[in-house]
């Protein structure tokens, strides 16, 4: 989901005025932060220039065409921490009455499945043993950051760091649905076996590691990764 920055409009306009600036909404990544402290509209803009209107919520993949003459701010967030975000808030998050995904299909749907273990470790082993990479999963808020940028030309990307964002607005797992949601995950210095859960993410999900490293701001952001 395309989010505009500046002079946010009808979704009829998108497209039409060379290099507009919007914010890509990819999950984990701080998007809910980044919108509010940006005053940024509830509404999401998929992006289509045939679109008659704005979409409210969700997460929608930009194809190559949808991202012509716009400048896409992409949040780059540590691969592990992303995991281990997506891990928690699948556990704890929905599960919270009155949540904006509470009781979400799709991620009761994953719960209930064979790759949901009980801990980030174990499921990353199951992964693993499968012989498949995170993004072969199909599971919604895991699928890599690269996943989601790969069909949109790297000029047109440009880089935030999600710990930017993380200084703006506190504790990065913070967001508001009707009745919020704090998550209740420990810091990443003590989660258990992180040493082991490093190495399986950084095995599992290659691309998120290389591919921004070409585009500005890239290598400098992945290389204050884990």
């Amino acid at each position: 989901m395309l989010y505009r920055v500046n002079n946010f409009d009808s979704c009829q306009e998108i497209g039409t005025t060379p290099l507009e600036k919007y914010f890509y909404h990819i999950p984990k990544t701080g998007g809910r932060a980044y919108k509010k402290h940006n005053n940024l509209s509830k509404d999401g803009l998929c992006g289509k220039r045939n679109c008659s209107g704005n979409h409210t919520g969700g997460h929608i993949w930009i194809t190559k065409k949808e991202s012509i003459n716009k400048t896409i701010i992409v949040s780059l967030r540590d691969p592990v921490d992303r995991f281990l975000s997506a891990y928690y808030y699948t556990k704890l998050g929905c599960s919270v009455k009155g949540g904006v995904h509470y009781n979400n299909p799709t991620i009761s749907k994953l719960r209930n499945s064979f790759a949901w273990k009980n801990s980030p470790l174990e499921m990353l082993q199951y992964i693993q043993k499968e012989d498949k990479l995170l993004d072969d999963m199909g599971y919604f808020d895991f699928y890599s950051t690269y996943s989601w940028c790969k069909d949109i030309p790297k000029n047109s990307i440009e880089l935030l760091d999600f710990v930017i964002i993380q200084r703006e607005k506190g504790h990065p797992e913070r967001y508001d649905g009707p009745k919020g949601f704090a998550s209740q995950r420990t810091s990443i210095e003590n989660e258990n076996n992180i040493l082991d859960i490093i190495h399986l993410v950084k095995e599992l999900n290659p691309n998120d590691y290389t591919y921004f490293n070409d585009i500005t701001g890239g290598e400098k952001i992945c290389n204050g990764w884990l």
